[in-house]
């Protein structure tokens, strides 16, 4: 994991984010990390699953997540521990699904990003975007994933997450 740092209040803010998780059958990989932007978390859920054809089928979700709605929520068992700069962790498929309509539901959240994207059995993919944002700033995300499948079903999910945002302070 990789914060770069940044002299003045108006350089960019640069976030890496890199993690590797052991998803069984029905299971979806969280990744949660604090200050996007000021007062903004991200978070991002992936569910690979396999075509018929016996490919890598990746369904992402990338959110961001303010701090108001994560107190208001009790979301704080979702996103890292106060000394933590991010989190990875799983969930069952339902679980994050139902973490999805909350946040859906109630203000101070908001989908970002809800590519599908498809490739061959332990071979990367990366998606790349930007997203322009209130106030002229924008924050850039590049995504790769490899997934693994393993015997049970299940996979070995490789996340690799960098966001890049002009926000004025972290």
């Amino acid at each position: 994991m990789e914060v770069a740092s940044h002299e003045s209040p108006e350089a960019p803010v640069h976030l890496r984010r890199f993690g590797r998780v052991r998803l069984k059958p029905g299971e979806t990989a969280v990744q949660s990390y604090w200050k996007t932007e000021p007062g903004e978390n991200g978070m991002t859920l992936v569910t690979p699953s396999r075509d018929a054809s016996g490919n890598v089928v990746f369904d992402v979700r990338m959110l961001s997540v303010s701090d108001d709605a994560i107190d208001r929520l009790n979301l704080h068992g979702w996103f890292p521990g106060i000394f933590d700069l991010d989190r990875l962790d799983t969930a069952e498929n339902d679980d994050a699904g139902n973490l999805l309509e909350t946040l859906e539901a109630n203000p101070g959240s908001s989908i970002l990003k809800t590519p599908r994207m498809i490739t061959g059995p332990g071979t990367p993919v990366t998606m790349a975007s930007k997203v322009n944002r209130s106030g002229g700033e924008w924050l850039g995300f590049s995504l790769s994933l490899r997934a693994s499948p393993l015997d049970d079903g299940g996979f070995d999910l490789d996340i690799d997450l960098d966001s890049r945002s002009t926000a004025k302070s972290q």
